[in-house]
């Protein structure tokens, strides 16, 4: 969880930003928690088209099933997986030629982590995916 304190000293206020370790496990950016540098505005803005195509679908099956009820995350990390099984299969097809784009490997090898980190948090509960969001702890935040 994250709190904030504020300490009023003599004519200033300073924000203290105080983080404890949530509870969530997140094996990609937990890695590698710098930004990455090799990610462009194209890049950049592709990765956001896929996270906001996710973030609709998974507010429409909320909306069909009810948010309390779980059984939209089911069918949600079954989207996913479809979604991660076609990046796999474009990232694939881009390392076949020989003289293939590293920035387009690159781009898919984001998109294939974007899709595993969706599966891997919701699957620790809905507060896990929230909390790593509240920490920016998400590839589409721009991390490694």
């Amino acid at each position: 969880m994250h709190g904030r304190e504020w300490f009023v000293q003599p004519y200033q206020r300073i924000l203290i930003l105080k983080y404890w370790r949530r509870a969530y496990s997140n094996s990609i950016v937990h890695r590698h928690n710098t930004p990455d540098s090799e990610e462009d505005k194209e890049m950049y803005s592709k990765e956001h088209e896929v996270w906001s195509d996710c973030a609709l679908k998974k507010l429409e099956l909320q909306r069909e099933h009810g948010i309390e009820d779980e059984h939209w995350v089911e069918l949600y990390l079954d989207y996913v997986e479809d979604l991660q099984g076609i990046a796999i299969k474009e990232a694939l097809s881009v390392l076949e030629k020989p003289d293939y784009d590293s920035c387009k490997v690159h781009f898919h090898r984001r998109v294939v982590a974007f899709f595993h980190q969706e599966k891997e948090l919701l699957r620790q509960g809905e507060d896990a995916w929230n909390a790593a969001r509240e920490d920016e702890a998400l590839i589409m935040f721009g991390r490694k």
